[in-house]
């Protein structure tokens, strides 16, 4: 599974705070209209809210914040991402490569952009906060 090959490398914080139980992992499936992955599910379980180095923090449907918050969050990113693929639907070249915006958002301070180049295994992550 991969969730044990992530607990392997990466051990859970001393404290977990904001993980799922069963019956919320119900209501947030139900307000969002489908299930959500599953190893999404079981890394908010072992997990729960907070920064991997500093760096990376992964949106939780149990966050008190809500600029952290899955729920909260998905429908503002869905729509930035849409507008950024409707003003900017050119590609970019990096190494004679063309580059693709996968996903952008920018909401006050924190900055997300994602790139990736097709038929490669480049995928290029940047936040700026």
């Amino acid at each position: 599974m991969v969730i044990d090959e992530l607990l392997s490398l990466l051990p859970p914080p001393a404290q977990l705070t904001e993980q799922g139980t069963t019956g919320q992992w119900g209501a947030v499936t139900s307000k969002l209209g489908g299930p959500l992955p599953t190893d999404y599910m079981q890394f908010i379980d072992h997990y729960g809210s907070g920064t991997i180095n500093s760096c990376l923090t992964v949106l939780n449907p149990f966050s008190a914040n809500p600029h952290v918050n899955l729920l909260d969050q998905m429908f503002v990113q869905l729509s930035a991402l849409r507008e950024l693929r409707t003003s900017y639907p050119e590609s970019f070249t990096v190494d004679g490569r063309r580059l693709h915006i996968t996903y952008a958002q920018h909401t006050g301070s924190i900055a997300v952009v994602a790139f990736s180049v097709p038929d490669a295994d480049l995928r290029i992550a940047a936040n700026d906060s």
